[in-house]
């Protein structure tokens, strides 16, 4: 999503120049509030600060080939009870998991490993070390030995852009933030045009 929100306003703005900072959902609305970034994504709603809607994703499950749940059509909280589960070391994941169902003193989830990246965290359920959590904008879009499912419950994601406030937002911050409601439109109608 970043890259191609990225490309279309280097397209429609080659001379504005971006400084992109990388974080966990927490660390990105302190950034904000903190005057540290202008702009940041965060999952709505995003207290403390000013946000705007871009677009919606959804969270799903992803298992080994070989999982027992493998061949569900979708898979619930309670089927996930006794998973053992690979996140990243950040607290989002841990909010993710509360999302879902997890995080009460009865329903704490069984977290086996912790890791820093998506490509070792798919690689870790590909062996069958566990399973994981994801939005499924993170995916790569070719999934080697691992299967997505879809959570029932669905667990849709609203994705915004945060800023500290609008009456003093820099105009190049202005002008990103029209190219990414732009772009949410966009991606909005197609996945919309997919589904019928």
């Amino acid at each position: 999503m970043l890259a191609s929100l990225l490309t279309s306003f280097q397209q429609s703005y080659p001379d504005m120049e971006v400084v992109l900072f990388e974080g966990a959902m927490q660390e990105v609305g302190d950034w904000i509030e903190d005057s540290v970034v202008d702009i940041g994504f965060v999952v709505l709603p995003a207290p403390n600060i000013e946000s705007s809607l871009i677009t919606t994703d959804e969270l799903c499950i992803l298992v080994p080939t070989d999982h027992r749940l493998c061949g569900r059509a979708a898979v619930t909280f309670k089927e996930l009870r006794e998973e053992g589960f690979i996140l990243e070391k950040s607290q989002c994941a841990v909010h993710l998991l509360q999302r879902v169902g997890f995080g009460t003193s009865k329903n704490r989830p069984h977290i086996r490993y912790r890791a820093s990246d998506s490509a070792t965290i798919l690689a870790m359920v590909r062996e069958g070390l566990g399973i994981t959590l994801l939005p499924r904008q993170m995916l790569p879009t070719k999934l080697e030995g691992v299967v997505s499912l879809p959570l029932d419950p669905p667990q849709p994601l609203q994705i915004g852009l945060g800023i500290k406030s609008a009456r003093t937002v820099a105009p190049g911050v202005a002008l990103f933030l029209q190219t990414a409601r732009a772009w949410g439109h966009k991606q909005n109608e197609s996945f919309e045009g997919n589904m019928v």
